[in-house]
């Protein structure tokens, strides 16, 4: 399975390989982790050395990721089990200490990275989906320690969950060539230090790329008990403040979100709607305790028993009536705000190789802005269509205008007309369109 992969858009991560770790003193022991022996050790460590100096030698990016806490853990999260053993033993992992440091055999250079992770995945808590976003990889090698509980173990099942290609160094790992990487199997592939080096290899060197606009266009929400005039929220006076779209600006998103998708379906670029639906008794709604405060009892005292708002598979969290979703069209379900929100829109995004979101839908002071704020803090640039939003045109947009650019949807029909049609889904497999 290795020799399939294609390491030219790979990155070098080393994860827990500290000395706390590879001691497995004190609390770490207790836990039945497992201490290295010299031997071990040394072999460990060359083949660590091998896998540094060629992804070095050929410009791929070597990342370290380092676990270290306060010295009262309180910023420790490691599972529950492990929380309890470290603070009733001795201190291990503790910032500062010679414990969190990393062998000197295997040091970072001045052009590595190096994260510091709280848990035992690499990913979890940290900003490296969005570094390696950054810095183009779509490959992550894996180096370091494995051991009962699995640094390098979580670190995978992440990895493949926001869709990279992962591979593990067996002999690169600790325990050596651990009979758990054979759990492995439908995660990453395995191999031997040579022969990873020997694929780095015959890739060679990283070249610059540029990479192709592939827009996608998002509805946010934009539903008909919130817009239309039989939703539930104006059929039982829950709008009595006056907030929502009047007859003109509900025809006037119909029509220019309408006439964003004509254009986006014709050019073989994805819609998306991210549909807000919830249970009738809220209990999965995800959106702000506020909003609880605010909005939920005065609903209640007007909703008829068996009537809410949003719910699943109701008419009334479908998308706007008039509004005409193209067939194909993706559905992503939220259950708060923002679209990227507790959702897999940004593992969505990436299956369809898209870097560029054109957002619609709304209230922008609410969803939208939530959406815009999440989307660009995962890498992504963005349009906020000014005009094709709830409320057209208001003040709160040029909020926004520092994260994303704000545009009418006559300017971004025009940007549009420039781009080159998409060939086929979009659907991509590390890089190549289907």
């Amino acid at each position: 399975m290795l020799k399939e992969l294609n390491l030219t858009e790979a990155a070098l991560l080393v994860v827990d390989l500290q000395e706390d770790f590879l001691a497995a003193r004190g609390g770490l022991k207790d836990l039945g982790l497992q201490p290295i022996q010299q031997d071990e050790r040394a072999t460990l460590l060359i083949n660590c050395q091998r896998l540094l100096t060629e992804a070095r030698r050929n410009k791929r990016p070597v990342i370290y990721a380092q676990t270290a806490f306060r010295a009262d853990l309180g910023d420790c999260f490691l599972p529950p089990k492990w929380l309890r053993q470290l603070r009733v033993l001795s201190s291990v992992l503790i910032e500062g200490t010679s414990g969190t440091a990393i062998p000197k055999e295997i040091a970072p250079q001045a052009d590595d990275y190096v994260i510091t992770k709280k848990s035992l995945s690499a990913f979890q808590f940290t900003h490296l989906d969005r570094l390696l976003s950054n810095l183009g990889v779509d490959t992550c090698i894996l180096v370091g320690f494995c051991g009962v509980p699995g640094s390098i173990d979580d670190t995978t099942r992440m990895a493949g969950l926001l869709g990279y290609d992962t591979v593990i160094a067996a002999d690169a790992v600790f325990p050596i060539r651990t009979p758990h990487l054979a759990t492995f199997v439908k995660r990453a592939a395995v191999g031997e230090t040579h022969e990873i080096v020997s694929r780095l290899q015959a890739a060679g060197p990283r070249r610059e790329k540029v990479e192709a606009l592939r827009p996608a266009m998002i509805i946010v929400a934009m539903n008909n008990d919130g817009h239309h005039p039989q939703g539930s929220k104006h059929r039982y006076g829950i709008d009595s403040s006056g907030s929502g779209p009047t007859d003109e600006e509900r025809e006037l998103f119909i029509r220019n979100n309408n006439r964003l998708i004509e254009v986006m379906t014709g050019k073989g670029f994805p819609v998306i709607h991210a549909q807000t639906a919830v249970r009738l008794d809220q209990t999965d709604d995800a959106h702000s305790f506020q909003a609880f405060r605010v909005t939920v009892p005065e609903w209640k005292k007007k909703f008829p028993p068996g009537v809410g708002y949003m719910i699943e598979d109701t008419w009334g969290a479908e998308i706007l009536e008039g509004v005409r979703l193209p067939e194909g069209y993706y559905r992503v379900c939220k259950k708060g705000n923002s679209a990227f929100g507790l959702t897999h829109m940004h593992r969505l995004l990436r299956n369809l190789g898209v870097n560029f979101c054109i957002i619609t839908g709304d209230a922008t002071t609410g969803c939208v802005s939530d959406t815009v704020r999440e989307g660009v803090g995962l890498g992504y640039e963005s349009i906020v269509v000014s005009d094709a939003t709830s409320r057209a045109n208001i003040p709160y947009h040029q909020v926004l205008a520092n994260r994303a650019e704000v545009k009418s949807t006559d300017e971004v029909l025009a940007w549009l007309e420039k781009l080159q049609p998409s060939s086929g889904t979009l659907f991509t497999s590390r890089g190549t369109t289907t």
